[in-house]
C-alpha cells in the first residue's frame, strides 16, 4: 500500500477485457447479414453494425472484406451480451463528413503495420507521461 492508504494492482491479463468508450483496432473475421464479427482480442469478438458509421445507410454503405482492420470505439459492453463496437464519431466537425471520404478519426484503416503487444506494454504507449 502506498502512503495515501491506495493500493493498485496490475492485471497481467492476456485477455483484453471491454469497456465502454475504449477506442480499439479490430480485425474484420466475419460478414454477417447487417454486422460484421470484429476480433478486437476479446474473450469474444464485438459486433460492428453496417451502419455503426458516419452517414451511412442502408444504399450507401461501407463494404469491408475479411482481414479489414477497423479503428472503433466500445459502445455495450456487458459481460452477459456481446460487445458492440461502433466508427461514428461524436466530434462535431467530423458527423458532417462521411464514411467514403477516408477523413474521419474513426473507420477503416489502409496501409501501415499491426503488431501485437502486451495489455501492459499497450497500457505503457498510452500513458502521457
Amino acid at each position: 500500500a502506498s502512503p495515501t492508504g491506495l493500493a493498485y494492482v496490475e492485471n497481467f491479463a492476456t485477455k483484453y477485457i471491454p469497456q465502454v468508450g475504449d477506442m480499439v483496432i479490430g480485425k474484420v473475421t466475419q460478414r454477417m447479414g447487417e454486422h460484421y464479427k470484429v476480433d478486437i482480442r476479446a474473450a469474444q469478438p464485438a459486433l460492428l453494425s453496417q451502419l455503426g458509421f458516419n452517414n451511412a445507410s442502408k444504399r450507401n454503405k461501407p463494404n469491408l472484406n475479411v482481414g479489414s482492420l477497423v479503428y472503433c470505439h466500445v459502445t455495450s459492453a456487458h459481460k452477459d451480451m456481446d460487445v458492440e463496437v461502433s466508427c461514428e464519431s461524436a466530434i462535431a466537425n467530423e458527423a458532417k463528413k462521411g464514411w467514403a471520404t477516408k477523413e474521419l478519426y474513426f473507420g477503416e484503416l489502409g496501409g501501415g503495420w499491426l503488431l501485437d503487444t502486451s495489455l501492459v506494454h499497450a497500457r505503457t504507449l498510452m500513458q502521457e507521461d
